[in-house]
Formats: structure tokens, sequence, C-alpha cells
């Protein structure tokens, strides 16, 4: 019987999860822009969803006693139950059809979990989300921007504008917490905070140093998601995991979900105030849009973009050379908003991608208490 799980992960030390990052190309070789040199290379704040699901995958595998043994292939029987229990293949974003990962069924997107403790009280948790973009920056509660309007542009389309709105100002950033009254904004570095390594580059036509960022988690924040698997006990209910370039220790935790689940998580998001007349959109992970589809009917957006490789494994006989990196794919950041006339919304078909939704992307949370699509 299918069930839900809460899986947190909580940083033990510095982590570093790298990402799609652009140099300066060598001044020397402009040209060609064949080389490209290193100075500063910084960890993302979160994991992917693709990190998350690989690490899920590994741990039913270590909790059934499943792994290989030196980083070689399995044997033919064992390989069939290791495929039986995670799936024969690692996640591709070629395609749109669901993926099987045995039993694991699917992901909910990653948000950040608070333990917040009260003398003489029980600990409460509290979830926090990405800041939505709308939030007049500079607030520490959130208070979304009103959009005014009709205008027309230039070639006669129909759009809004955010009234008050301040380009120096940029868009908001840092996490909502979607459980207080008052709905609390943090800035990110009130809840990351980083460490500057200095490195030697060897290995390139001339030896240089370069940066390293490393990120660092307050130790009262956890990251969270929800899983879904086919049977009990197929995760371990703690177990220390190794993330990231650096392999950095996590603590994973699960217990079982109680009255507050995924469908609870996103019909309080969706609770968050929204505007009469519009249909507001929420991204609360990460969304892959492969067409323009979106685009009919959007009388305004807010999109914060990154760029998205992920690892693919292609078995041969030794682990280590079977990975790759895919291809280099375009995302839109969890926190983005878009606007739609009420009862019109293209992004809805926009995101219709099974295989990216089953792990997590792709989601989407109406705002103004109105049904999540």
């Amino acid at each position: 019987m299918a069930k839900w799980y809460l899986c947190t992960l909580k940083p033990l030390e510095d982590y570093f999860f790298g990402g799609e990052r652009v140099f300066d190309i060598n001044p020397h070789d402009r040209k060609e822009k064949t080389e490209r040199i290193d100075y500063l290379i910084r960890s993302e704040r979160l994991p992917s969803q693709a990190t998350l699901l690989g690490m899920l995958r590994f741990l039913v595998l270590l909790n059934k006693k499943e792994l290989n043994e030196n980083y070689r292939r399995a044997d033919r029987d064992k390989q069939d139950r290791q495929n039986a229990l995670i799936g024969a293949r690692s996640f591709s974003m070629e395609g749109e059809e669901k993926q099987d990962y045995g039993q694991i069924l699917e992901l909910s997107p990653l948000f950040l979990l608070e333990n917040r403790k009260k003398a003489g009280q029980s600990p409460e948790l509290h979830h926090w989300i990405r800041t939505p973009a709308n939030h007049k920056n500079g607030k520490s509660n959130y208070e979304p921007l009103k959009m005014t309007g009709p205008f027309f542009t230039e070639r006669g389309e129909e759009t809004l504008l955010p009234e008050g709105y301040d380009a120096k100002e940029g868009v908001a950033d840092g996490y909502l917490d979607i459980d207080s009254d008052d709905l609390e904004i943090k800035d990110s570095y009130e809840i990351f905070s980083e460490r500057i390594q200095t490195h030697i580059r060897k290995g390139a036509e001339q030896d240089g140093l370069f940066k390293k960022v490393s990120q660092s988690l307050d130790p009262r924040f956890r990251f969270a998601f929800f899983c879904c698997v086919k049977e009990e006990d197929t995760l371990p209910e703690r177990e220390t995991v190794f993330l990231g370039q650096g392999k950095s220790a996590f603590l994973f935790a699960r217990e079982e979900v109680g009255s507050y689940g995924p469908e609870q998580f996103e019909d309080r998001i969706g609770r968050l105030p929204g505007q009469e007349g519009l249909q507001i959109c929420y991204a609360l992970s990460g969304l892959y849009l492969s067409d323009d589809t979106a685009q009919k009917g959007l009388r305004f957006s807010y999109i914060l973009k990154k760029n998205l490789r992920t690892l693919e494994t292609k078995w041969g006989d030794n682990f280590l050379e079977s990975r790759r990196k895919s291809e280099r794919y375009q995302m839109v950041e969890a926190g983005s908003m878009f606007y739609y006339p009420e009862g019109l919304n293209s992004l809805q078909e926009a995101l219709k991608n099974d295989r990216l939704q089953q792990i997590g992307w792709n989601k989407i949370v109406v705002l103004g208490g109105k049904k999540n699509g």
C-alpha cells in the first residue's frame, strides 16, 4: 500500500552543491573561447530534485542490503533485484512519461522546515517556501504588490503592471513562513551563510588560484520534502548520507505523514493573498517550459531563471565511469509568479509533464484560496 513520508535532511557540515557555472573567458584566448578561468565557484543553496531522487534510490538499496560492492556492476540476479527496488534507469529530462523507480512513487518539491521551540511547550514545525517574487522588497512580512491596469503594449497586447515596484530594489529574495500568522519573511542570508576557501587550480595551461564558496544552513532549519513509496519500511528511519561535490555529511530522517501532508501543505500556500479578477500562479518548484504555451493570455510575470544539468547513469562494468552530464536546460526558479485573467491558466497546460512532476518539478499553486491546478 502506497504511503507518504516526511523526509528531512540536516547538514552536519558545510556543503557544496554544484550548479551550471559560467566563468570569465581567458583574456588571452578570446578569439577561440576554448579556455575558461575558474576564478569563483559558488555552491547552490539547495539540492536539486534529481539529487533528492538519487539519494532516495541509494537509501532504498542500502536499507534492503542490495548495494554493489567495490563500485563494480552487480551480477544478473542482484541487478534484477536492484531494478525491482529502484528502477533500471536514472532520471532523464528527455520525455514526458513517468519513469519506473521501483518502490519510489513520487516526490514533492523541496522546502525548509524549522523546528521552533518555546519554553514549556511542544516544538512547532514551520514550513518555509521561497518568497513569492511579487513581495514588496524590504518588508519583513509578506506584502504582495498590487497589479494595476490594464495597459497595452506597442503590439496592442494587454498587460498589467505592479503598483509601487522599484526596479532598484529588484525582486524579493529569501523565504516565507507559511505557518506564521503574520507571514514572516527572512532574507536568505538569515538562513544560509557562506564560507570562502582559496584553492590552487591545476591541470590547465596555467596554474592559478580560485575561490570556492560553500554553504551552511542555520541549525534550526532542515531541508524537507514529502515522498510516497509503495511499501512501509522501504526507507531507513535515520541514516547519514554524503551529498554534493565534497561528499558532505547530512542526517536523513523520515517519519510518517500525519494530518499535515503534501495536500495540506499546498492548500496552506494557496491561502496566500490573491487579487480579485486574477489567477495568480506561484512556482512552488523549478519549472521547465519547453515551448511558448504559457504565454497564451499571460498578463504579467516575475520570472527567475537558472540553468540545470543532471547526472545520467549509463551502466558499464565500472560504476565510476558510467555517469555523464545531461544537456543544459533552462529552468524557471521556485518563487516565480504568473498572472492570468480569472478563469484562464495556460501555464497548467504548459507544465503537463508526468516525468518532471513525478520527482517534484513543474509544480505550481494558485494563490488566493482558489482551487489549485
